[in-house]
């Protein structure tokens, strides 16, 4: 009887264990879905707005380069704000610090320009 006990009871912790052991999410699922679109939508610009910085640092338009590079920073900053609703995604983090770093280098040039 006693071993009958001990069996069910290690039967039913199995059966509890993969339902503890699943991380709870920190972002609602219809938010996540929002932000990878938007996510997506603000990478996109960012390699948009770097590429149009080829054609004004040809032509030294300090004027053109300086308003990308404000461009570059707004989606560097809404890529950061989108990575910051989640906190454990190293994915985000990489967009973010990647987003950064273009941003920090289209203002050098903005100011190396003027």
């Amino acid at each position: 009887m006693k071993l009958l006990r001990v069996l069910l009871f290690v039967t039913a912790l199995a059966a509890c264990a993969p339902r503890m052991a699943t991380p709870q999410p920190t972002t609602p699922p219809e938010t996540a879905l929002n932000d990878d679109g938007q996510m997506r939508k603000a990478l996109e610009d960012l390699k948009e707005r770097k590429a149009a910085l080829v054609a004004p640092r040809a032509h030294s338009d300090c004027r053109a380069i300086c308003q990308l590079a404000d461009l570059v920073c707004e989606a560097s900053e809404r890529i950061c704000v989108i990575a910051s609703r989640h906190s454990g995604d190293t994915a985000c983090a990489d967009h973010c610090r990647g987003a950064r770093g273009d941003c920090e280098s289209a203002q050098h040039e903005c100011d190396q320009c003027s």
